[in-house]
């Protein structure tokens, strides 16, 4: 006899903090010079626009290197490369000891053939670039910027990946969205001849960024992009494996956190490792485990608090 799953309390058996979080987002701007309507920056950011402070940056960089970080992310809701010392304080990232895999993404859109030359010689280990369309028409309402440009940007982009035998990681992105999805086969084909083991395709489903996205009005009817069961709640486990610090500074919860409406505290003034261990987020852990989501509207709509579906198949990227 299978015993039905008790209510209250999270159906996972167990979660677990690791000493550090193994997954690190650090936003370097949240300045960004596109309004994808997919994306909650665009439908909901209302905190001031600003780029991080380049001393503040490296010193977290210093703060958690050896600390057992997996993956560190250099972007959250901006563009990053616009920031003004981007390719400098990615290199000082990629270059750092001690220190998991180092990652990006970016729009390309100011990816020309002097910043992609810029770029690779950083020694990122890992870079997504957002084609995210096949044609111009569904590039115009998706990311409403000059396909053309961007087309040529990644394309001059992997030409020098290859000219420079670069050994970074490339992953050529479209997000799987009903209103584009005629487009998926063509986009995989268009880009098939530019894969290498160094170069992938990468599809990815939709988030709804904390409920704040109306996934819904970019399916195109077909309701497949709906893969979350709403029936079935579990605590983030986001809360145990990962941190964000937005551009300001401030130490995040989750990367949907678009303007830092639940805090542990902010670096200028903390460790990591302090907001880690901080009463901020064991108070919101415990919470979750309950699934006791009251007051907290961020998680209470969120994605990452439902049950995928069965069926779901398991694309998480970012």
């Amino acid at each position: 006899m299978v015993r039905p799953e008790a209510p209250g309390k999270d159906t996972k058996r167990q979660r677990h903090a690791h000493a550090f979080p193994p997954i690190l987002h650090v936003e370097l701007t949240n300045e960004c010079n596109l309004e994808c309507p997919m994306c909650a920056r665009t439908t909901s950011m209302t905190r001031p626009v600003q780029h991080m402070d380049a001393d503040l940056f490296r010193r977290i960089v210093d703060d958690v290197a050896g600390r057992g970080v997996q993956k560190l992310w250099l972007h959250h809701f901006g563009e990053s490369l616009l920031h003004p010392q981007a390719y400098d304080l990615i290199t000082y990232a990629a270059r750092k000891r001690d220190l998991g895999l180092v990652a990006l993404s970016t729009n390309a859109t100011t990816l020309n053939e002097a910043n992609a030359r810029k770029l690779i010689k950083t020694r990122l280990h890992h870079l997504i670039l957002s084609v995210d369309a096949h044609s111009d028409d569904v590039y115009k309402v998706v990311r409403g910027f000059d396909f053309e440009r961007v087309l040529n940007n990644v394309r001059g982009f992997l030409a020098l990946h290859k000219e420079m035998e670069s050994k970074m990681s490339v992953a050529l992105l479209f997000i799987n969205m009903g209103i584009k999805r005629h487009e998926l086969e063509a986009f995989k084909e268009a880009w098939a001849p530019y894969e290498t083991k160094r170069v992938k395709v990468v599809i990815k489903k939709m988030t709804n960024y904390g409920g704040v996205i109306d996934t819904a009005q970019f399916t195109g009817g077909q309701s497949d992009t709906e893969v979350y069961d709403r029936s079935r709640r579990r605590s983030c486990p986001k809360l145990w494996d990962s941190l964000t610090v937005q551009s300001n500074g401030q130490v995040v919860a989750c990367g949907y956190d678009v303007n830092g409406t639940m805090p542990y505290g902010n670096a200028g003034d903390m460790t990591l490792l302090e907001a880690w261990n901080g009463g901020a987020i064991d108070d919101l852990r415990e919470r979750h485990v309950a699934l006791n989501f009251d007051g907290l509207p961020l998680c209470d709509g969120c994605d990452k608090t439902f049950k995928k579906r069965r069926s779901a198949p398991d694309d998480d990227l970012i």
